[in-house]
């Protein structure tokens, strides 16, 4: 059985895709999805370093390549992750978009 958390996660994850898949050349930094993630969902209110975490999981499943830039860090969407995003594909402990209301 899938935990509270786990869904949380998933679906954390899911919006995280979903901003970078928005944004003009799917590149963000932690902190502006950081800033952003209360506003898009307002069920989200991460630490700077659980969207930092959730960004390393991402990257660990090629869905985002990450940069590192003296304190900051950058995140730029991969095509899987674009079709992860855009329900295409999916990912376990990444919810699929097509199965939300």
């Amino acid at each position: 059985m899938t935990s509270l958390k786990e869904l949380e996660n998933a679906n954390r994850r899911l919006t995280i895709l979903e901003l970078l898949a928005g944004d003009d050349d799917g590149r963000t930094s932690a902190r502006l999805l950081y800033q952003a993630l209360p506003h898009v969902n307002t069920m989200h209110r991460p630490t700077l370093q659980q969207v930092r975490e959730d960004l390393l999981w991402l990257e660990k499943r090629l869905l985002v390549q990450l940069t590192v830039a003296g304190e900051e860090t950058f995140a730029q969407l991969t095509q899987r992750g674009k079709e992860v995003a855009d329900g295409q594909d999916s990912v376990d402990g990444v919810d699929d978009p097509k199965r939300l209301p």
